[in-house]
């Protein structure tokens, strides 16, 4: 098994005019997402070497790209892939602040994910400002 970030953009990254264009065209970002192998080759290759990464990796984006004017845009950089493995389950754990209700709170995650000056209930019952040290 292999995983991890293989860089996988579906554009030159030091192409900002490029990466830009196809930022500022959803459909046309979205085709790319739909069909990260036609732009990557490192995924045809894999299959090539007896690896499948289509069951064991999920098409969510893996990351967000800092955009101009605080958006962002989601790529699929992140992979698993295998061979002589069967895969009976895949998906994609968000990191957004706004699925976090899966960090423990107090940890650094539930901390990063609270709004700022936002009253919070703890596990305790306890109400606490997000800023606090909880």
């Amino acid at each position: 098994m292999i995983g991890g970030d293989l860089n996988t953009n579906t554009f030159d990254g030091n192409d900002i005019p490029g990466f830009t264009k196809l930022f500022n065209d959803p459909e046309r970002l979205a085709k790319h997402m739909a069909a990260v192998e036609k732009y990557e080759r490192v995924l045809p290759q894999a299959e090539e070497n007896g690896f499948s990464y289509r069951e064991f990796s999920s098409t969510e984006g893996t990351r967000r790209k800092p955009m101009p004017g605080g958006k962002s845009m989601l790529l699929k950089l992140d992979w698993l892939m295998a061979r002589g493995m069967e895969c009976v389950d895949h998906g994609t754990v968000s990191t957004e602040t706004k699925d976090c209700t899966w960090a423990e709170p107090g940890s650094a995650r539930w901390r990063s994910s609270q709004v700022p000056s936002c009253p919070t209930t703890t596990p305790a019952g306890q109400t606490v400002d997000s800023q606090s040290n909880y």
